[in-house]
């Protein structure tokens, strides 16, 4: 009889086992020591300069604006009277009214005024052929209306006077004057060849 080995019988596979618990975490390692700070780049060179920009050209000049009247000032010659011998305690008045004698009617001869102004002097002056201690007034007359005086002591004493005043008197266009005189009470022999003329300086405004 042959013999037999017996044959191996492998038993069932048993149940897996269950997992083992995670380990717990390591010590972290302490803090390296900071590394020492790079050392720094050199600058570089500085750039050149840039060339600077060309010159605009200028500008043309402006032409200068055309002056005004404002401030500009006229003279009125008033060649007013023929030579004439005064009466006594009478009122002439006279403008420019060359080669004929003073008016004793106000308003008779007049000069207009053609802008609007100011007056600033006013001068009368007289030549005397045959004087006579005698005093009396001169006057400009505006508009027949206002007397600006221009002299209190109006002589026919000497052979030749003048006087002058400065109103400032505010006149319009289309405005008229005339000088007025008033003689005194003459003494004996009246004064003889009087000859009057007269200026008027206006500043226009």
């Amino acid at each position: 009889m042959i013999s037999q080995s017996p044959k191996n019988h492998f038993g069932i596979d048993g149940t897996s086992g269950t997992s083992g618990t995670s380990g717990s975490s390591g010590i972290s390692g302490s803090d390296g020591s900071s590394g020492t700070s790079g050392s720094s780049g050199t600058s570089g060179s500085d750039g050149s300069s840039g060339t600077s920009g060309s010159s605009g050209t200028s500008g043309t000049s402006g032409t200068n604006g055309s002056s005004g009247t404002s401030g500009v000032s006229y003279l009125f010659q008033d060649n007013g009277a023929l030579a004439h011998n005064p009466a006594d305690s009478t009122t002439y008045y006279f403008a420019n009214d060359f080669g004929t004698a003073p008016y004793t009617t106000a308003a008779t001869s007049r000069t207009y005024i053609p802008y609007n102004g100011t007056i600033t002097e006013i001068r009368i002056s007289m030549y005397v052929g045959s004087t006579n201690v005698g005093t009396g007034s001169a006057y400009l007359r505006l508009n027949n209306t206002t007397d600006i005086l221009i002299s209190s002591v109006f002589s026919w004493g000497s052979t030749f006077v003048t006087y002058t005043a400065t109103p400032n008197q505010a006149v319009s266009a289309g405005d008229y004057y005339q000088f007025k005189v008033i003689t005194p009470g003459f003494s004996n022999p009246n004064p003889t060849t009087c000859r009057m003329t007269a200026q008027v300086t206006i500043r226009i405004s």
